[in-house]
């Protein structure tokens, strides 16, 4: 198997550790510097806490000849290799477009790599994510490699749904979790980072406390887009628009984004139905569609949308392939009809 090429937004140049985290940077970087480098790594958390940045920050720092301050270089002929994508020592293994899943081929040429002697300073390091997107005959193959680990084989596996991973892989690596950081520490970074957003404590509220979703993700546009949709659904379901209509102003936007916010704005309707108090709305920039879907539609009715949504949203996670516009207008015209089936 070629070697994937590294030039991915977390990959490039200089890989950077965040301010969050510190004590996983520090943990890792000791255990090597005592020789009790585990020969497996589980990097656990949510979405958008840059697990797979550190990743790469790690593995570089672990690699690099000349370390300053428990971080790479970025001079030395080892950070020079990774920065080009071409160090013989460093593999990632993630899904291959258009697949949606790390196959079999790929683990069993990761096997065959780590039995190999490492060719520069004598580590080699694997990088595997979302590690949750190995199917069970990729994860027994990788098992099987984690229960004879090669002497100077680091593996990091990379997941935000450590569940779907097979036990004895999980019982095989050494935990990392990532926590959400305290927006007492998130907000001045993002401030350097976006000094002209003035929503940034709202942005960071709306990402679940993700920092890099607000840096990636979350803008003024995407404040804009939220109430589209907020609004797109309130009027289907006080039937104020066809969902023809509601497509047409909702297909510039990606589906998982539509499909979760709506599950958000429908755990929110439910919430004000029961107290009628705005302060139990978390999505308080939209407030009054929730309000709205509150007052016009069944508490039984919002049940069964949310559970129609929640199995949209895992079809869209899934790697069953579904085309996501297509599930989204199908979506739209069930709420339209009231037929909120789940199947």
């Amino acid at each position: 198997m070629a070697q994937v090429d590294l030039a991915q937004p977390e990959l490039v140049t200089r890989p950077e550790f965040y301010p969050w985290q510190t004590l996983p940077r520090q943990q890792i970087a000791r255990q090597y510097r005592q020789d009790k480098l585990p020969h497996a790594l589980l990097l656990c958390g949510q979405a958008d806490l840059g697990k797979r940045g550190f990743a790469s920050a790690m593995a570089q720092l672990l690699l690099c000849r000349a370390p300053v301050a428990e971080k790479a270089c970025g001079e030395c002929p080892e950070c020079a290799l990774i920065g080009a994508g071409t160090h013989p020592d460093l593999r990632i293994v993630q899904p291959e477009a258009p697949s949606k899943q790390i196959k079999i081929d790929q683990i069993r040429a990761l096997i065959e790599w780590s039995g190999h002697t490492a060719q520069r300073n004598g580590l080699k390091i694997a990088i595997i994510h979302p590690a949750e997107t190995m199917n069970n005959a990729t994860s027994n193959a990788l098992l099987k490699c984690l229960e004879e680990p090669a002497g100077s084989t680091l593996m990091m596996l990379v997941t935000r749904q450590p569940a779907r991973l097979l036990p004895t892989i999980r019982s095989r690596c050494q935990r990392v979790n990532f926590a959400l950081p305290s927006p007492e520490l998130v907000l001045p970074w993002l401030a350097e980072r976006l000094p002209d957003n003035q929503n940034l404590a709202l942005l960071l509220n709306i990402a679940g406390g993700a920092p890099l979703a607000v840096l990636n993700h979350h803008d003024e546009q995407y404040l804009e887009r939220r109430q589209v949709i907020a609004k797109s659904l309130a009027a289907l379901l006080t039937a104020e628009s066809s969902a023809a209509e509601a497509y047409s102003r909702l297909a510039a936007d990606e589906p998982v984004m539509v499909v979760n916010l709506m599950l958000e704005v429908v755990a929110d309707a439910l919430r004000w139905q029961v107290s009628e108090v705005d302060g139990t709305v978390k999505n308080q920039d939209l407030a009054g569609n929730v309000k709205v879907i509150g007052q016009s539609v069944s508490k039984d009715f919002l049940f069964r949308l949310l559970d129609r949504l929640m199995q949209e949203a895992r079809q869209l996670s899934s790697t069953s392939n579904p085309s996501p516009q297509l599930l989204l207008e199908a979506l739209l015209d069930a709420v339209s009809h009231r037929q909120l089936e789940v199947f």
